[in-house]
């Protein structure tokens, strides 16, 4: 097998490093979008998560026997604090209290905008996410 190497001339070398920094210039903006995007993204999902499990146990605290609704809103502040989520609104419909009455549907929404629980300082501006748990009185 015959092989041969050429060699590169000191000129064409350096215009291929050149070449090689714009290729940089170009594609290095788009690579730090997609980085930090997906960071965002991320973030969007664990809030919607977050939002999702704090309804759902102040769910359980609210319809339980004894259960209210200011027990459970506490419940869900006491879990999205654990996810550090801010600005979170969590309401309670009907007010529940000890009267009442068995088999009452209750309805806990969860909600907060996510410019407030972004990572990187921006995010989707006004986008608000809100989880909604239905669970039935005991």
């Amino acid at each position: 097998m015959n092989t041969q190497f050429v060699s590169h001339s000191g000129s064409e070398t350096h215009r291929r490093s050149g070449a090689a920094a714009v290729e940089f210039a170009l594609c290095f903006p788009v690579v730090i979008g997609i980085v930090f995007s997906s960071i965002e993204i991320s973030n969007a999902v664990l809030v919607k998560q977050a939002l999702t499990s704090a309804a759902y146990d102040a769910g359980n605290v609210a319809s339980a026997s004894g259960g209210s609704s200011a027990q459970a809103i506490a419940r869900a502040n006491l879990v999205l604090s654990g996810f550090r989520i801010n600005s979170a609104t969590v309401t309670v419909t009907p007010t529940v209290d000890d009267n009442t009455p068995t088999g009452t549907e209750i309805s806990i929404t969860c909600s907060a905008p996510l410019s407030a629980n972004s990572t990187m300082g921006w995010s989707f501006s006004s986008m608000v996410v809100t989880r909604t748990y239905k669970v039935s009185h005991m």
